[in-house]
């Protein structure tokens, strides 16, 4: 109404930068849009950087990598000759990350390398420690495993004092994975564990500075540090740390329904609830006079699966998916329920469905996949209770178990 076209500009950058962090990426891409014609109206260079920077970051977010590269390098030739270093070393970052998800390591290095050159002129802290992290990302995928985790190790002693509890669990991750790498298993567990106690710190639904959800980052802590107790055989320790890795994806789902405030106040108590531990699983079994079967897909080549007696006693299984599959497991978990006409996530209905061959074939494959390994430790007894703790797409295959054993 006063006219105060900058302030609306900002107003417009603001709410894009709220959709942002809410995932509705075409909701922010509208705003920063807007904002940025703004800008450009008021000659607003530093503006017109940062907008097209956002925009940018927003077809990053989407996955059309080659559209944001173009905004990033727009926004750079824009920013750099005005002197906004800061936002020169961000959009350098950015780049480096772009050019990491092409594939193209050596152009990624590059820019990090430049962005960390940046971020340490202008004192930088948390900037800098992201960059070092970054490049030892980089190395890591080139397989350069030594270099990696000398780059981590610097990350890592930058960013712990200054508290970026966030980016400290992300460098430890990548520390526990490079040396995972490096078969020095007893190493990846006690920086993987480490990682997971502060993923199990933080607030639920916390994002980091760039408002990228650091939950797919938790998760993957979560089958990787499985993976390194499995290769020492410790494979009681890896059912806790599935269990904890579940729990920590339900209390995700339950903080996204509370207020900041009530999911503060509600993450002792919830994570007491649900985060049990191997004596606790004993005691539902025992208690339910139940065999507990639990699954946990660590990566797209293994599959683990515990059965845990009544009598107490835990059994593992260790499935290699690429050896038994010819498909993804997702793609066989969906197939199988359109096969028995089940079309949606949620649905328990079942139309007729008329190529009972291929529903046969379907079936028979994932009941070799999910309950072959196992037949011999569940019960013989038809009147027995077995309770199956299904994880990912597995939760949409366990509702037609009964079907695939009667085709036996």
């Amino acid at each position: 109404q006063i006219g105060d076209r900058a302030g609306v500009g900002t107003t417009f950058n603001n709410i894009g930068g709220i959709y942002d962090s809410l995932g509705q990426y075409p909701k922010a891409l509208e705003f920063f849009q807007q904002a940025l014609a703004i800008r450009q109206q008021i000659s607003d260079r530093s503006g017109v950087g940062e907008s097209i920077n956002n925009i940018g970051l927003i077809y990053s977010r989407l996955g059309q990598y080659p559209k944001a590269l173009e905004f990033y390098q727009q926004a750079l030739a824009i920013i750099k000759p005005i002197g906004e270093r800061s936002g020169v070393g961000n959009t350098l970052n950015n780049i480096g990350f772009i050019y990491s998800h092409l594939g193209q390591y050596p152009k990624a290095l590059e820019f990090y390398q430049q962005a960390l050159a940046i971020r340490e002129k202008i004192g930088d802290r948390s900037g800098v420690g992201e960059s070092i992290n970054n490049i030892g990302l980089i190395y890591s995928r080139l397989g350069q495993y030594p270099k990696a985790l000398e780059f981590y190790q610097q990350a890592l002693a930058i960013i712990k004092p200054i508290g970026d509890r966030s980016k400290e669990g992300t460098t430890l991750n990548n520390v526990g994975g490079t040396y995972y790498n490096l078969k020095q298993y007893v190493n990846a567990e006690r920086n993987l564990l480490a990682a997971v106690e502060i993923w199990e710190s933080l607030r639920p639904g916390l994002t980091d500075e760039s408002k990228i959800s650091i939950f797919d980052t938790q998760e993957f802590t979560y089958r990787l540090l499985q993976l390194a107790l499995v290769a020492q055989q410790k494979t009681n320790q890896a059912l806790e740390v599935a269990e904890r890795g579940r729990a920590k994806a339900f209390i995700e789902l339950l903080a996204s329904r509370l207020s900041p405030d009530l999911q503060q106040q509600n993450l002792e108590s919830l994570q007491k609830k649900f985060i049990i531990n191997l004596e606790q699983i004993k005691q539902i079994a025992r208690t339910q006079n139940a065999s507990v079967v639990e699954y946990s897909i660590v990566s797209d080549e293994d599959l683990y699966i515990w059965v845990v007696q009544p009598t107490g006693k835990v059994e593992f299984r260790s499935i290699a998916l690429k050896k038994s599959l010819n498909t993804s497991l997702a793609k066989l978990v969906t197939s199988s329920r359109e096969s028995i006409g089940v079309r949606g996530r949620a649905s328990i209905e079942i139309e007729p469905v008329d190529d009972t061959a291929e529903q046969k074939k379907q079936l028979q494959q994932l009941h070799k996949l999910l309950i072959d390994p196992i037949a011999n430790l569940l019960p013989n007894d038809p009147n027995s209770h077995v309770i199956f703790i299904p994880q990912g797409e597995l939760h949409t295959s366990i509702v037609f178990f009964d079907c695939v054993h009667s085709l036996e």
